[in-house]
């Protein structure tokens, strides 16, 4: 549903804003600094900070609040808003999408994904604080706060809100074994786990001889299931894998039956920020 993705980056700032099961809820910006001196009978003093911005710098400041706690989280909610407004002025995130399912599941997903995506941001403007400060005045707390986010922070975001882009093929097969190409192609880190094999073979004289002779079913479903062996990564390359597989030798049986065998295969992982991902392989 290419609508869903179109809608995915107001769900994303407002996953930001807020807060669902990340930060505890608060306004979602914080009154302005003259509003909230005025309200004081004593001066707040401004840390030098706040009036001398640095590169890349953004500064979120709280009301007055009735605990510390409160002042703090006001002061991060501002602060990320305007990270999160300015992601928004520097990019429109609209690309092709597929998918299957109704437009139930979809939406789940999609959400799924930000809620992830919603607390990486929140974990990494956590991370890049470079100044705090709390002030008193007559039992209310007043919050200032300086985040560092670049605009090479922001492109990740952007990143990971669009989520990996990782497809793979079969490149050969021989002896029981299938060797798979993965490809990543959007800087999103894809870890490989596990694999699922099906082998589906189809009787195209089933009718036939069951008809004459007895009957034989019109094909058959193998499944199996493994884990990679040594780790595989990708992110913006690609890297060759062995899936190993039980291979059928052609006999006199399979030959009467006119038996023809198809392998799938799909692969499991998840991606740098723990999100699941499943890519199916396209045949040989």
């Amino acid at each position: 549903m290419d609508f869903l993705y179109g809608i995915a980056l107001n769900l994303l700032l407002k996953l930001f804003l807020e807060g669902s099961a990340i930060l505890s809820s608060g306004p979602a910006t914080s009154p302005p600094v003259q509003y909230a001196i005025a309200e004081s009978a004593q001066p707040v003093k401004i840390p030098d900070w706040v009036n001398r911005v640095p590169k890349d710098g953004f500064v979120g400041i709280s009301g007055f609040c009735t605990s510390i706690e409160e002042a703090r989280q006001q002061a991060l909610h501002s602060a990320i808003s305007q990270i999160v407004q300015n992601m928004g002025a520097e990019y429109t995130l609209s690309h092709e999408s597929r998918v299957s399912g109704d437009a139930r599941s979809a939406h789940y997903e999609l959400r799924e994904r930000l809620v992830y995506t919603a607390r990486w941001f929140i974990r990494s403007v956590n991370e890049n604080i470079l100044e705090s400060e709390i002030q008193e005045t007559k039992g209310k707390y007043v919050s200032f706060v300086l985040v560092r986010y670049s605009s090479e922070m922001i492109e990740k975001l952007r990143k990971l809100t669009i989520g990996a882009k990782a497809g793979a093929r079969i490149v050969s097969m021989e002896n029981g074994r299938a060797n798979v190409e993965v490809r990543e192609n959007n800087g999103v880190e894809v870890i490989l786990t596990e694999y699922e094999i099906k082998l589906a073979t189809t009787n195209r004289h089933a009718d036939i001889i069951t008809m004459f002779f007895m009957k034989v079913p019109r094909s058959s479903l193998h499944t199996a299931q493994g884990m990679i062996e040594k780790k595989v990564s990708v992110k913006d390359n690609a890297k060759m894998l062995a899936i190993r597989y039980p291979a059928s030798v052609p006999d006199f049986k399979s030959v009467i039956l006119g038996s023809e065998t198809e392998i799938r295969i799909v692969l499991h992982g998840y991606d740098e920020i723990g999100r699941l991902v499943t890519i199916p392989v396209n045949g040989f």
